[in-house]
């Protein structure tokens, strides 16, 4: 951990980072998803494959499709937060390249439930920094990230 970071910003990494409990939960159902149900979720991800190739001119890695919809579910989650002024209700309908988890009902809900608990544990306090900014370095690749 870079030790420039403030405390709040140590703490989500601890908590939602490459190397937390929450992430290598979620990572494994959203990988075992990914295996279990390739006929249902390809249409998602050829859709984000496509879109990030025409961003960088290579084609990603699965493991880069599971950290994105990871990301996308906790920031889903966060603007749901109300200590973040959040009110937006996260559904298990749509039709974005992230609502794969979906496929599976009881999976997509357990990896709201797990990102909202460790959420607002780890949020107690309004913090004053982009919570973001640290677990998407610490998850995406240099390369991965938009320039």
């Amino acid at each position: 951990m870079n030790s420039l970071m403030s405390s709040h910003e140590k703490i989500f990494l601890e908590k939602l980072g490459a190397k937390s409990q929450t992430f290598m939960a979620c990572s494994k159902m959203l990988k075992m998803l990914f295996r279990d149900h390739e006929v249902s979720r390809s249409e998602f991800f050829n859709k984000w494959r496509d879109e990030m190739y025409k961003l960088y001119g290579k084609i990603p890695s699965e493991d880069i499709f599971i950290i994105h919809t990871y990301l996308v579910w906790l920031a889903r989650v966060a603007r749901q937060d109300p200590s973040l002024n959040g009110n937006e209700e996260i559904t298990n309908r749509g039709s974005d390249m992230f609502s794969w988890i979906w496929i599976d009902p009881s999976v997509g809900s357990k990896i709201v439930e797990i990102l909202r608990t460790t959420f607002k544990e780890t949020v107690q306090s309004k913090p004053k920094v982009d919570i973001f900014k640290a677990i998407y370095e610490d998850l995406i690749g240099k390369f991965w990230r938009i320039r």
